[in-house]
């Protein structure tokens, strides 16, 4: 069952994380990150997708999701065009990004991207945000 997680950045619905698995959809696929990435703060990534619901002209959300915490610490891009084959987001961590995990976490996070009806969504693999 999906779990609401409300905040400054608006609510958003996350799958259970005892239940997340990566092929929760048969929508999206992640491409970048793909995992074990290490970041800074001002480092620069890109986001890549394929997939989605299935019909061009359909827009995203993508999020930065804090793993410990499960949340959504940061918004990528809200209502962003896309044309239901490939698409891609240009990220950059801001400086005055504070992690919200402490270890034994290691600040870890991953990609969530939905379609903004939020019919179709996919998690990413995690990935490191070092100070």
């Amino acid at each position: 069952m999906a779990k609401a997680k409300t905040g400054g950045l608006g609510t958003i619905k996350l799958q259970a994380k005892s239940k997340v698995t990566r092929s929760l959809t048969t929508g999206f696929v992640l491409l970048n990150p793909f995992g074990a990435e290490i970041y800074k703060r001002k480092s620069k990534f890109m986001v890549y997708w394929t997939g989605g619901p299935g019909y061009p002209g359909c827009n995203v959300n993508i999020y930065l999701i804090d793993e410990k915490n499960w949340c959504a610490c940061l918004v990528i891009a809200t209502n962003l065009p896309y044309n239901g084959v490939f698409g891609a987001k240009q990220f950059q961590i801001p400086a005055n990004f504070i992690p919200t995990s402490t270890p034994p976490h290691a600040h870890e996070y991953l990609v969530y991207i939905e379609d903004v009806p939020q019919t179709t969504w996919r998690y990413g693999d995690i990935f490191q945000i070092w100070i």
